[in-house]
């Protein structure tokens, strides 16, 4: 039995600053599961209605809300949340980017129980998957969505019976903080390598920027190339044709798509034929 399913509220979004249901609201509408999305979950209205429905366990996974311990007390058996990293690396609210954009070579999925402290209650199980060269962070995050929906289950069914899991260590490890507007400007003065994994990380959305002319310009499917042996800047477009080649602080990167501000995304072959470049341009931060 799923009595309820707490969400967010549903945001107005297109053009017309509609008010559109969620994708989890419209999926709990189609199974015939009620929905509660409340400003705050810590409210004492919510907390009372959560609190009488007599639940014995709940399941958290992406909601942008820490839980207070009167939360976490309306269910018997506690909470068992999904968390994308291996804990306990990455605690915070962007687990998934900063792996990337910190060359990690494998992260996973973490199921824990809630406690008061953040992502610090006790580890269920936990599952590992290899960071690919090309993962950028909608397809990571797909595979860690895939990963999670296979383990939570039988997990669910052994928490309800009493396990308890085991205690993580409780030492200091990188926080994985939500990524501010500064994270998505490019420092040409980086490695291709430090700069690629930048771009991954913030892909598709809501992407990495340059700037050429006082316009704004999003780069994406970053390649590393050698580099190149004549004396270059960074951020120094050296190619242009099919491809955009720029120096980096070591070696240099190709692109394959761009994004000017207020425009869709092209194709940079598309995008080249407007003679926007020309080799020897340099990309700049403002």
């Amino acid at each position: 039995d799923i009595p309820l399913c707490i969400t967010r509220p549903d945001k107005k979004r297109g053009r017309g600053k509609k008010v559109q249901r969620s994708v989890v609201g419209e999926t709990c509408d189609n199974l015939g599961i009620e929905t509660y999305s409340p400003e705050t979950i810590s409210s004492t209205e919510s907390i009372e209605r959560i609190r009488n429905l007599g639940v014995d366990i709940a399941v958290l996974a992406s909601y942008s809300e820490i839980l207070s311990a009167e939360i976490i007390s309306c269910f018997k058996n506690g909470i068992v949340n999904v968390h994308p990293s291996l804990l306990p690396k990455y605690r915070g609210a962007e687990p998934i980017r900063w792996a990337i954009r910190k060359g990690e070579k494998e992260t996973g999925v973490s199921l824990m129980m809630v406690s008061e402290e953040l992502d610090r209650g006790n580890i269920l199980s936990q599952k590992k998957v290899e960071i690919q060269p090309d993962d950028n962070n909608e397809s990571l995050q797909s595979k860690l969505i895939e990963l999670s929906i296979n383990m939570l289950p039988d997990m669910v069914k052994k928490v309800s019976n009493g396990f308890k899991g085991i205690s993580q260590p409780q030492t200091k490890m990188f926080y994985a903080r939500r990524m501010k507007k500064s994270d998505e400007a490019i420092n040409w003065e980086w490695s291709a390598e430090r700069i690629a994994r930048q771009i991954r990380s913030m892909s598709p959305s809501p992407g990495c920027y340059t700037y050429f002319k006082g316009i704004r310009l999003k780069l994406f499917e970053p390649e590393i190339a050698p580099a190149n042996k004549n004396n270059h800047e960074p951020g120094e477009i050296v190619q242009t044709g099919e491809k955009l080649y720029v120096t980096c602080g070591t070696n240099t990167l190709i692109f394959t798509s761009i994004q000017r501000e207020g425009k869709r995304r092209l194709p940079m072959k598309e995008f080249l034929l407007s003679k926007f470049f020309q080799t020897g341009d340099i990309l700049n931060f403002s």
